[in-house]
C-alpha cells in the first residue's frame, strides 16, 4: 500500500525565494543525495545564464545565481526538475535504506481480540467514571463556598 507521501513528487522542485538573477529552490528528494552533491552542482552550473551554485542536501536547497538577460527562472527550475529526475532512483533507495521496515500486522484469533476489547472498554469505563466523580467532587466545592 502506498503512503500518501509517497503520492507527492519530492523530487520536483519548489521556489523558495527569488530575487533578480538570484533563485533558491527546495528540493525534499536532495536530502537523499548526499554523496552526489557536488555531479548535481556541476550539471546545474552548465545550464544557460548561470553563474554560480550552491547545493545543500541538509536543508533541501539549491542557490542558483544567474544572468538575468541570459535567462529565467522558469527555464532554471526546468532544468533544475531535469537534473532532479536523473537522480531520482538513486534518492529512492538512500530514502528506503535509512527507513525502517514496516511492522507485519499482528493476526489475533477471536478470543484474544475479545479479551482485548473488553480490557480497553473497561479502562475506559473507569477513565470515565474517575473523571465524572472528579468533575462532581470539584462541582460540590464550589457550590459549599
Amino acid at each position: 500500500m502506498f503512503n500518501r507521501e509517497t503520492q507527492k513528487n519530492w523530487m520536483k522542485s519548489q521556489v523558495a525565494h527569488s530575487l533578480r538573477g538570484r533563485l533558491r529552490l527546495r528540493v525534499e528528494g536532495l536530502n537523499f543525495l548526499n554523496d552526489e552533491k557536488e555531479e548535481i552542482a556541476q550539471m546545474l552550473a552548465n545550464l544557460p545564464g548561470v553563474q554560480c551554485v550552491q547545493v545543500t542536501p541538509i536543508t533541501c536547497g539549491i542557490l542558483l545565481r544567474f544572468d538575468p538577460t541570459a535567462t529565467d527562472t522558469s527555464i532554471l527550475c526546468e532544468g533544475v526538475d531535469v537534473t532532479m529526475a536523473r537522480y531520482a532512483m538513486n534518492a529512492y533507495r538512500n530514502r528506503q535504506a535509512g527507513s525502517k521496515p514496516e511492522e507485519p500486522e499482528v493476526s489475533m484469533t477471536t478470543k484474544q481480540l475479545t479479551k482485548r476489547l473488553a480490557l480497553n472498554a473497561g479502562s475506559a469505563t473507569r477513565f470515565c467514571l474517575a473523571a465524572c466523580s472528579a468533575a462532581r467532587w470539584q462541582a460540590s466545592r464550589r457550590w459549599k463556598r
